[in-house]
């Protein structure tokens, strides 16, 4: 705190001297400064300002008494004042007063000076002091942070907000009594009135079953402090599980098998968006479709790769999409292996297969009154379109190819599901090179070829 001061100049008159006036009320008149002003301060802080008080005359100067008066906040006081000091001429005295902030808002008093002055009203001379003292408060957007369920081993964090509800500058130093919890990107704040600053709260991770505590301390530039109660649980490896749903469907039908999923522990998800998994399943009774992997046969299973598996909080986190066939069992499993998480390590998946059942209707699934069959193409040799006659017996996926004599598939000639009985397909052969073909039906169940001659 400070205080500007100015000077009392005293001087002789020396007419009064002549009339033979009492000299205890020396003719001399006083300059003092009008008011004194001092800086904002914290509550409690404390400063000393001198009141210098100069006889510029020549007779001595009396000051008999220095007083505060309407000092409505207390905050105002003379401190040192040696009663009554006597100003020889060209001399000075120095009176303290001492200033103690309060209360937020201007602090106002008056410093009298009783003298011996003749040029001031009963020789009482008035001293405005004048102080504000500026708010300070502040608030937090928090006051108590948990991490809930945190991995072994990961991180967490949460933005806290400091907000200047004063009317001045202010700077925080916030502090941690736990080297588990970091405050970041610094320690030292600062926000101008009715600003706000920000900082993340850092919890760097721990042991498995383990609680951690602190308080976290935010302490202004006046000492006043608030503190955030923070606490963090640490939970083991394995929190997040992936099952296969259940469906159940007729040959030739479209099904939909979900990928869901769940916490094995009934708690919140940690907070990882990409996933990977291998679905595997009998590939004579269903067949992917509509965007769902191909993948590749091993043995009697198909196995196909996911990858990835975008979390967005739904508990359906893929859809695999088939169409049903008429196979060599009504029912296979959908088995979930393999699976991982991205971006992360220690995390156990817990992995539930689920199942495909097939609907048989032995009225419809094969037709007795017919043979299966795969016709000459006609003409054949082929020279532009010709035509491919089949017949079949069954209900399901039918697929139609074209061979070259090198054993590659240049062409998908038909594919699709199709009911039992005769059916016929052209083509244009112009656009192959000629030679010999092989094309192939492939059924459910069974698979027929025939040869091709394309000539020019």
């Amino acid at each position: 705190v400070y205080m500007y001061s100015r000077t009392c100049s005293c001087r002789v008159d020396e007419r009064a001297r002549a009339r033979g006036r009492d000299r205890t009320r020396a003719p001399a008149p006083v300059v003092l400064s009008s008011s004194l002003r001092a800086r904002a301060a914290c509550v409690g802080e404390k400063d000393t300002s001198t009141v210098v008080i100069s006889n510029n005359g020549k007779s001595p100067l009396k000051i008999f008494s220095a007083y505060i008066s309407d000092d409505v906040s207390n905050s105002f006081k003379v401190i040192e004042y040696n009663e009554p000091p006597v100003i020889m001429p060209e001399g000075s005295v120095n009176i303290k007063v001492e200033y103690t902030a309060k209360e937020a808002g201007r602090s106002v008093a008056v410093l009298n000076l009783e003298s011996n002055a003749t040029n001031l009203n009963d020789g009482l001379y008035t001293i405005e002091l004048n102080n504000t003292k500026l708010s300070t408060d502040f608030e937090l957007s928090e006051s108590k942070v948990n991490f809930e369920n945190v991995l072994n081993n990961f991180s967490d964090s949460v933005s806290i907000t400091i907000t200047n509800l004063g009317n001045a500058h202010q700077v925080w130093e916030v502090l941690s009594d736990n080297p588990v919890f970091l405050i970041k990107p610094d320690k030292i704040f600062e926000a101008d009135n009715s600003e706000n600053v920000e900082f993340m709260l850092y919890f760097t991770g721990g042991l498995s079953g383990t609680e951690y505590n602190a308080e976290i301390s935010v302490t202004n530039d006046c000492n006043e402090e608030h503190i955030i109660n923070v606490s963090a649980s640490v939970i083991g490896y394995a929190q997040v599980g992936l099952k296969a749903g259940e469906a159940a469907a007729s040959p030739g039908d479209t099904v939909q098998i979900p990928i869901y999923i769940y916490s094995p522990e009934q708690i919140n998800l940690p907070d990882i968006k990409r996933y990977a998994t291998t679905v595997c399943f009998d590939h004579s009774l269903l067949f992917p479709i509509d965007g769902t992997p191909g993948g590749a046969l091993n043995g009697d299973m198909r196995c196909i790769l996911i990858d990835p598996l975008n979390y967005n909080s739904n508990d359906i986190i893929y859809n695999l999409k088939f169409l049903a066939l008429l196979g060599d069992t009504t029912a296979t499993p959908i088995i979930i292996s393999n699976s991982s998480a991205y971006d992360t390590s220690g995390i156990n998946i817990e992995e539930k297969s689920g199942f495909f059942n097939l609907i048989v209707d032995s009225n419809n699934l094969i037709d007795g009154s017919e043979v299966l069959s795969l016709e000459p193409n006609i003409p054949n040799p082929a020279t532009a379109t010709t035509h491919i006659s089949f017949t079949t017996i069954e209900i399901g996926l039918h697929r139609l190819q074209l061979i070259n004599n090198r054993g590659q598939i240049v062409a998908m000639l038909y594919e699709g599901n199709i009911e039992p009985g005769n059916h016929q397909i052209s083509f244009d052969s112009e656009q192959f090179p000629q030679g010999f073909y092989i094309y192939r039906l492939i059924t459910p169940n069974n698979t027929l070829e025939q040869k091709m001659l394309i000539v020019r």
